[in-house]
């Protein structure tokens, strides 16, 4: 149930982010998504920010590799496209609780998290990038939020996450780093 549930917040997040310009959300310059992914060093710099939906009980934290200040999603022959790698981290806390400090474990019920990364492939392919979840038994993820003051969230992630048509192909994600404003529509 829960990773059909966070399917659906993956595509959720997904239709959403395929609207959204740098303009809509307030991006901050102290905001950022860091990772080790495979023994390489990523920022997620581009676009960095922890949306909160409080009909949902989950804080999206969402990040890319690329450009500042463009869009880098869209929609092209019926396919999504990006145009870098992004990280999408769901941190789910008790629904009419506020998000708080603690350990958050792809195996919990109420204070959950799900972790998913796309990597870039080329402009041709379709889609034109692989996408790694929280998809099999063997999938792990897991995030500590070690502040949330003035409206912004500080921790810690990682996991191993499943490519979505290959379950044979993993990457190893750790030394997640996050730091974000919080905002809601």
């Amino acid at each position: 149930m829960k990773k059909l549930m966070a399917f659906g917040l993956l595509l959720t997040a997904v239709c959403y982010s395929c609207k959204k310009d740098a303009s809509s959300a307030p991006h901050s310059s102290g905001n950022y998504i860091t990772a080790t992914i495979d023994g390489v060093h990523v920022s997620f710099d581009s676009l960095a920010d922890a949306y909160v939906d409080t009909v949902t009980s989950v804080v999206v934290l969402s990040g890319f590799v690329g450009v500042p200040k463009t869009d880098t999603l869209m929609y092209s022959g019926g396919f999504q496209q990006t145009l870098s790698d992004y990280i999408y981290l769901w941190i789910g806390y008790e629904y009419g609780k506020p998000i708080s400090t603690g350990e958050y474990h792809d195996t919990a019920m109420h204070y959950w998290v799900d972790l998913n990364y796309a990597k870039y492939i080329n402009t041709t392919s379709r889609p034109n990038y692989y996408l790694y979840g929280d998809v099999t038994s063997r999938s792990s993820a897991m995030a500590t939020v070690t502040s949330v003051a003035d409206s912004v969230i500080e921790g810690t992630f990682q996991g191993t996450v499943y490519a979505h048509d290959d379950p044979s192909k993993m990457v190893i994600i750790k030394d997640g780093k996050f730091k974000a404003k919080m905002w809601h529509q």
